[in-house]
């Protein structure tokens, strides 16, 4: 799970911060802060923030010339690149809400048990040519998220879509995936045993963030 922007501690003068050298070497620096319901929630507001803003521009077609290239293959703009920026917090997203098998550190029945949330959500009915496999980790994973000879070479299974529909599938998918985190978010932030969201300034501002997002895609 990706955190939002780090909130730094400031370096006392004279002491240098080590967090340049990889982890391996320096494995102490980056202990993680204590897992709570409201951090982890921040966490998931954050990545679905990012995901909404990235919807709303996937769906504009007011880029300027200057965004735009025609080459041989086809005609590209920013909203390809906002594709794939979704399609990488769909991915995070689906390991919250509906994986059952995640090794991540967060998932909806590991962290949010309490709340009533025992088992993974019922996955959406994803668009997409029709393939069962097309909108998960794997398929993101292996068309999306990682240089592999696997992305320009033939597969033989359905790859994730490219251009014109894939742009279409790809933002009626993240708009599913949203009302999931929308009716999850809503759910645990009214409930009695909640703390709240007070503890962290950035939590209440992704919500605020994500709400707003939401009225201005339109979101039903």
């Amino acid at each position: 799970m990706v955190f939002g922007p780090r909130e730094r501690t400031p370096v006392k003068s004279g002491k240098r911060c080590d967090e340049w050298k990889g982890i391996k070497d320096n494995p102490g620096h980056c202990l993680g802060d204590p897992v709570t319901d409201a951090r982890v929630l921040k966490c998931v507001l954050y990545e679905a923030f990012t995901l909404a803003i990235a919807l709303r521009a996937l769906e504009s077609n007011l880029w300027p010339e200057e965004m735009r290239y025609d080459v041989p293959v086809g005609q590209f703009d920013p909203r390809e690149v906002m594709k794939h920026a979704a399609l990488m917090e769909i991915r995070l997203l689906y390991d919250f809400l509906y994986s059952s098998d995640s090794e991540d550190d967060f998932a909806v029945s590991k962290n949010f048990s309490r709340y009533g949330y025992t088992q993974p959500l019922a996955t959406p009915n994803w668009t997409g040519l029709d393939g069962g496999s097309m909108f998960t980790r794997t398929s993101i994973n292996r068309f999306v998220a990682h240089l592999t000879k696997s992305r320009i070479t033939k597969p033989v299974c359905t790859p994730q879509p490219e251009l014109g529909e894939g742009l279409r599938a790809t933002a009626r998918n993240a708009r599913r995936i949203l009302k999931d985190v929308e009716a999850f978010a809503n759910r645990v932030v009214a409930h009695p045993d909640f703390s709240g969201l007070d503890e962290d300034e950035w939590g209440c501002s992704y919500l605020r963030g994500f709400r707003t997002a939401l009225e201005r895609l339109n979101l039903p």
